[in-house]
C-alpha cells in the first residue's frame, strides 16, 4: 500500500515539475477580467485555453470583474484532473454590478465534452449580473457540444441575432466524438433569453443532436424567452427523451415585423418530454401588455403563431405531457395554442384564452384552434378554452375554426374541457360553405384505420357567428368506422346573428347544430344536454342533434330545449328540430322545441321534436309549441298522426317538461311536470349513470328517468290528467278546439280560455271531465278576426290545476263562409264540402309546397268529390276562390 501511494506520488510530481511552461494548476477562485491573470474567458491565453492545457485540481470558481469582448476562439474541453476529481468549474459575477460579455465571432462561447460546468449569474443566490450577447448572425451565443453532461446555466442574460435556422441563442448541439452518448442533463434555469436589440434570433434555445447521440433529459425551466423568429424552444431531428420544459415565459417585447411562422415550443422528435407551467404570449412574462403578434403586411403566406407544437414525438407508452400551460393574447394571421401532428401526447388542465385571427381583406383561408390534433393520439382533458376569435377577417376558402379540432387517423379522449366564447365577427364570404365550417366547439373528422373514442363531460357555451354562417357544438364525422361515444356534455348558448344587410343568400347554411354526428361506424350519444335558440337570430335553422352519415348510432338519455323565436322580416324563418336525422335509435330523449314565430316560405320551415325519425323510436318526451311534432319527408305530424303513421314512440309522451332554470336543463322534481319524465324511460343496459354520475337502473326492462338527469321520486303530487295532445284549427269564422287525455285520475273539469295577445286569457268554457282518457271538441263561436290563443286549465277533485300549452287559430274572414276537406291525410279521393253561398267563377285549385299547379276544377254544388289517386305523397294546398271568397285548406296525400 504504502509502495503504490509513492508511486503516485512520483508520477504527480512528475507532471508537476516536467511540465511545459504555461502549465496551470487552477483551482479555488480566479478573477477574470481587464487587469486580471486571465482578461477573457475563449480568447488564446484566456481561461479556456489555461484549462485546457493545465490541470484542475480542485472545485474552480472564475469571478468576471470586468466587461469582456470575448473572442469566441478557445472552447472549454474536458479537462485533465487530480485528486478526487470531478470538480466543478463555475462562472460567476465578481459583484452586483453588471459584468456583459460581448462578442462577433463565429460562435462566442463553447462547451466540448464537459462535466460539471456551472455558469450562474446571481450574486449570493440573488439577481442577474452576468450578460452573454453576441452580434454574429451565424453564431451561437452559447453551445453544448460533444458529449456535454450535468452542465447548468442559470440567473444570466443570453442575447443573440442569429439568423441560420441551426443556430440558436443557446443550443445544445451534435456529439461527434467515439463513444459519445449525447449532450445529457443540460439545465438551463432562471435565464433572461433574448434579441441582442439589433435583431429577432431565428432560435432561442435549440437541441440538434445527432441520432446515434441524442441529447436527453435536459431540463428548461423558470427561463425568459423573448423575441425570436423561429422557435423560442425547439427540440430538432437528433433530440433524445425526457426533457423537462417548465414554467418558462415566452413572449415577444414588441409587435414582431417577420416574415415566417413562429413558435413558443416545438418538438419534432422525443418521447417523455413534459411541457408544464408555461407561460406563452403577450408582451410581458404574464402574457399582459400588448398581443404577442407578426405585423407581416404579406397576408397571403398563412404565417402562424404555434404556442406549443409537436410533430412526430411521443409513442402510446412514452407520451408528451403538455400540462398547465397558459397560452394567451395572440393575434396572428393563423394561430394555435397547441399543434399536434403525427403525435401521441396528454394535453391536460391547460389554459387557452383570447387567440384572435386578424387577416386582410381577400384572404384565402384561416387556421384557429386552441388545440389542433392531426393524425395523432391524445388524451386532452381538463383543459379551459376561451375567447377564440375570427375578428375582422374575410375568408374565401374553408377555415379550420373552432376551439379543439381533430382530423386524419386519430385516437382521443376529449373530456372535462370548458369551452366559451368561441367567435366569428364577420364575413365568410363563399356562401356555400357546409355547417362544418365556423365556429365549431370541437369538430372531428376521421379517417384511416378505425379507433374507439371519447368526447364526454365537456362544457360548451357561447359559440357565436355575428354574421349568419354555421355555429356547430360538437362536429363529429367519420369516413371509417370508428366508435366514438359522445355523452354527458354541457352545450349552451350557440348563436348567430344577422342584421337588414346579411339577409342568408341560402337559408341552408345557417345551421346552429349543438351536435352533428355521422359517420359508418356504432357510435352512442347519450347523457348530454343542449340549450339552444335563446338569442339567436329568427333566419337559423336550428337543431339540438343533427345526425348525418350511413353508420347505425344510437341516442339515449340526451335533453334537447330550443326556444326562442323565428319572426323575421326575411323571406326565410328557421326550421327547427330537437332531433334530425334517419338510421338511429332513438330511446329516453327530451326533444323539447318551444321556438315560436311567424313562418314564411317554403312552408317546411317550423319547429320539430323530430325530423326523420330515425329507425326505431320510443320512450321519447316529443313535445313542440303547436300541435305539429314531427316532419317526415313533406309530411307533418302531430304526436297522435306520427304514432299511428310511423309505428314509432308507442310508449313515447307528449307532455310539458320544466326545468331548474332557463340556463339549467336539470328537471325541477318539485313541479308537477317531473312526472312526465320520471319512471317513462326504459333503462339502457350499457348505461348506468346520468349526466352528474348518479346511479341509473341498468335492468332490462326497469324504468328510468327521461332525458339527461336522473331524478328521485318528485315532491310534487302526480297529475291528476294526463292530456295527449291539444289543436286548434279555425273553420270559416269559427274556431275549433280539440284535446284528448291519456288519464283522468280524479279529474273534475276543464275550463277552456282565450286570448288576443297570448298574455291575457279569459274563461269561455267550462266542460266536465269523463274520468277516463277522452277526446273533446269545442267550437269558438265568438272567435275575433285574426289570431287567437287558447288553453286548458285542468281542473282536479281537490282544486288543484294545471295549465295547458298555448295553441293558436287565425280567423281571416268574419262572414260564416267556410270550406271542408275530409279525410285529411288523405288516400285517393277527398270530399269538399262548402258552407255558404257559391259565387259566380267558383273553381278549386290543387298545389304542391312548391306552388306548382296539379288540378283546377269548375265548383258547380256545395258538396263534391275529388279525385287524387294520382297525386304523389306530400303536402298539397286546396283553395276554393270565387268573386267574393277565397280560403285555403292544407292537406297530407299518402
Amino acid at each position: 500500500m504504502k509502495k503504490n501511494f509513492a508511486k503516485g506520488i512520483f508520477l504527480f510530481l512528475s507532471v508537476l515539475f516536467m511540465a511545459p511552461k504555461g502549465f496551470a494548476q487552477l483551482t479555488g477562485t480566479i478573477n477574470i477580467g481587464t487587469g486580471q491573470t486571465y482578461t477573457t474567458l475563449t480568447g488564446t491565453g484566456g481561461l479556456f485555453d489555461a484549462i485546457n492545457t493545465g490541470m484542475v485540481t480542485g472545485n474552480l470558481t472564475a469571478q468576471i470583474a470586468s466587461d469582456i469582448t470575448e473572442p469566441g476562439t478557445v472552447t472549454l474541453n474536458k479537462w485533465v484532473e487530480s485528486g478526487i476529481g470531478n470538480y466543478q468549474v463555475r462562472i460567476v459575477p465578481d459583484g452586483t454590478t453588471e459584468r456583459v460579455l460581448s462578442g462577433s465571432g463565429v460562435n462566442m462561447i463553447n462547451l466540448s465534452n464537459v462535466r460539471n460546468v456551472v455558469i450562474d449569474g446571481s450574486f449570493s443566490g440573488a439577481g442577474k449580473f452576468l450578460r452573454f450577447t453576441s452580434t454574429n448572425k451565424q453564431a451561437n451565443t452559447l453551445a453544448f457540444l460533444n458529449d456535454c453532461k450535468s452542465d447548468t446555466v442559470m440567473n444570466c442574460y443570453f442575447e443573440g441575432v442569429d439568423t441560420t435556422i441551426n443556430k440558436s441563442v443557446i443550443l445544445i448541439g451534435a456529439t461527434n466524438i467515439a463513444g459519445g452518448t449525447g449532450n445529457d442533463s443540460i439545465a438551463i434555469l432562471n435565464n433572461i433569453i433574448k434579441d441582442n436589440t439589433t435583431g429577432y434570433p431565428k432560435n432561442l434555445v435549440r437541441s440538434v443532436g445527432t441520432t446515434t447521440a441524442t441529447n436527453d433529459n435536459c431540463i428548461i425551466s423558470g427561463n425568459e424567452f423573448i423575441n425570436w423568429s423561429n422557435e423560442a424552444m425547439g427540440l430538432a431531428a437528433g433530440t433524445g427523451d425526457n426533457w423537462k420544459i417548465l414554467n418558462n415565459a415566452f413572449y415577444q417585447s414588441t409587435t414582431a415585423n417577420i416574415l415566417t411562422s413562429i413558435y413558443g415550443v416545438r418538438a419534432i422528435v422525443g418521447n417523455g418530454h413534459i411541457i408544464s407551467g408555461n407561460n406563452i404570449g403577450g408582451q410581458a412574462p404574464d402574457r399582459s401588455g400588448g398581443p404577442m403578434q407578426v405585423a407581416s403586411a404579406d397576408h397571403l403566406n398563412n404565417f402562424m403563431i404555434t404556442g406549443i407544437a409537436l410533430s412526430g414525438s411521443g409513442t402510446a407508452t412514452s407520451p408528451i405531457s403538455i400540462s398547465q400551460n397558459r397560452i394567451s393574447n395572440i393575434i396572428g394571421h393563423s394561430v394555435y395554442g397547441i399543434n399536434l401532428q403525427t403525435s401521441n401526447a396528454t394535453v391536460d388542465s391547460n389554459f387557452i384564452n383570447n387567440l384572435t385571427v386578424v387577416t386582410a381583406s381577400g384572404f384565402e383561408s384561416i387556421n384557429l384552434a386552441a388545440i389542433n390534433m392531426n393524425s395523432s393520439n391524445a388524451a386532452i382533458t381538463n383543459n379551459t378554452i376561451r375567447k377564440i376569435r375570427q375578428a375582422n377577417a374575410t375568408v374565401t376558402a374553408p377555415p379550420t375554426f373552432g376551439a379543439i379540432i381533430v382530423s386524419g387517423s386519430c385516437q382521443f379522449n376529449i373530456d372535462h374541457n370548458v369551452i366559451d366564447s368561441i367567435s366569428s365577427v364577420y364575413a365568410v364570404q363563399n356562401p356555400n360553405f357546409s355547417d362544418s365550417c365556423v365556429p365549431i366547439a370541437i369538430s372531428v373528422k376521421l379517417s384511416g384505420a378505425a379507433t374507439t373514442n371519447k368526447i364526454s363531460n365537456n362544457k360548451i357555451s357561447n359559440i357565436i357567428n355575428a354574421y349568419y354562417f354555421a355555429v356547430t357544438g360538437i362536429n363529429y364525422i367519420s369516413t371509417n368506422t370508428a366508435t366514438t361515444n359522445i355523452f354527458n356534455n354541457n352545450i349552451d348558448y350557440i348563436y348567430n346573428l344577422y342584421n337588414s344587410n346579411n339577409q342568408p343568400p341560402n337559408p341552408n347554411i345557417n345551421n346552429l347544430i349543438g351536435i352533428k354526428e355521422g359517420g359508418g361506424g356504432n357510435d352512442t350519444v347519450y347523457n348530454n344536454t343542449i340549450n339552444l335558440g335563446a338569442i339567436s337570430g329568427p333566419t337559423a335553422n336550428i337543431y339540438g342533434i343533427k345526425k348525418t352519415g350511413s353508420g347505425m348510432h344510437a341516442y339515449y338519455n340526451n335533453t334537447v330545449n330550443i326556444t326562442g323565436s323565428a319572426v323575421s322580416a326575411f323571406v326565410y324563418a328557421g326550421t327547427s328540430a330537437a332531433f334530425s336525422g334517419g338510421n338511429a335509435i332513438l330511446r329516453n330523449n327530451i326533444f323539447n322545441n318551444k321556438r315560436v314565430g311567424s313562418f314564411f316560405a317554403p312552408p317546411s320551415f317550423k319547429s320539430f321534436a323530430i325530423i326523420g325519425g330515425g329507425s326505431t323510436s320510443d320512450y321519447n318526451l316529443l313535445f313542440t309549441a303547436d300541435s305539429i311534432v314531427a316532419l317526415s319527408g313533406n309530411t307533418y305530424y302531430t304526436f297522435t298522426s306520427w304514432k299511428a303513421s310511423t309505428s314509432k314512440d308507442a310508449h313515447s309522451i307528449n307532455a310539458p317538461v320544466t326545468f331548474v332554470s332557463a340556463t339549467d336543463l336539470h328537471i325541477d322534481g318539485n313541479h308537477v311536470n317531473a312526472w312526465n319524465v320520471y319512471g317513462r324511460g326504459i333503462a339502457i343496459p350499457t348505461i348506468s349513470t346520468d349526466i352528474d354520475g348518479d346511479s341509473r337502473s341498468t335492468i332490462v326492462g326497469t324504468p328510468v328517468t327521461i332525458g339527461a338527469d336522473e331524478i328521485p321520486i318528485p315532491t310534487s303530487t302526480p297529475l291528476a290528467i294526463d292530456l295527449e295532445t291539444i289543436t286548434a284549427k279555425n273553420v270559416g269564422n269559427k274556431n275549433r278546439i280539440d284535446w284528448a287525455t291519456a288519464k283522468e285520475t280524479k279529474a273534475d273539469y276543464f275550463e277552456l280560455e282565450s286570448s288576443t295577445d297570448a298574455r291575457n286569457f279569459k274563461k269561455i268554457a267550462k266542460i266536465n271531465a269523463n274520468g277516463q282518457p277522452s277526446a273533446y271538441t269545442y267550437w269558438d263561436e265568438k272567435a275575433v278576426l285574426g289570431m287567437n290563443y287558447y288553453r286548458l286549465k285542468m281542473m282536479t277533485e281537490n282544486g288543484s290545476f294545471i295549465y295547458s300549452k298555448t295553441v293558436s287559430a287565425e280567423v281571416k274572414s268574419l262572414s260564416d263562409f267556410a270550406i271542408h276537406v275530409y279525410p285529411n291525410p288523405a288516400q285517393d279521393k277527398v270530399a269538399l264540402k262548402i258552407d255558404g253561398t257559391i259565387q259566380n267563377n267558383a273553381i278549386v285549385t290543387i298545389m304542391d309546397v312548391a306552388g306548382k299547379l296539379s288540378q283546377t276544377i269548375e265548383v258547380t254544388k256545395n258538396e263534391m268529390e275529388i279525385d287524387v289517386k294520382n297525386l304523389a305523397a306530400g303536402i298539397y294546398f286546396i283553395k276554393y276562390t270565387d268573386e267574393q271568397q277565397s280560403q285555403t285548406i292544407k292537406i297530407t296525400k299518402q
